[in-house]
């Protein structure tokens, strides 16, 4: 319950970008501040354009901080079904592997990942 605490977020969120930013980017409408914090979170560490970034095993299409898409996930669907369901061994499932689509995006997100951490090494 206290993940979801607008307060706690907005004085996260003035803590690290200050009360002016806070003032500009404060949440309108539906959205709460944790929404508008993960936003301005995404858009430092990846830029403002549009592009492929992994968060764990999902890659998801941004643009401005915002995620306008998921792609994928590295991790199938299939794959969690067969683990869940070990334990019955009468039931034979085969995990599909991964189409070439999802393997050239999937390898186009590590790249977008790689050249932003690149980036940031040159930086330091």
């Amino acid at each position: 319950m206290l993940g979801s605490d607008n307060s706690l977020w907005c004085d996260l969120f003035i803590e690290r970008w200050g009360s002016d930013q806070a003032t500009f980017y404060s949440p309108v409408d539906t959205k709460s501040w944790k929404h508008v914090y993960m936003v301005q979170d995404r858009c430092d560490r990846n830029g403002l354009g549009l592009k492929i970034i992994r968060e764990g095993d999902d890659y998801y299409l941004i643009h401005q901080g915002e995620i306008q898409r998921h792609l994928g996930s590295r991790k199938s669907k299939m794959e969690d079904l067969s683990v869940s369901s070990a334990d019955y061994k009468d039931v034979k499932e085969e995990v599909p592997s991964l189409s070439i689509l999802d393997k050239i995006l999937f390898f186009i997100g590590d790249l977008e990942s790689a050249s932003v951490q690149a980036k940031r090494s040159r930086l330091v």
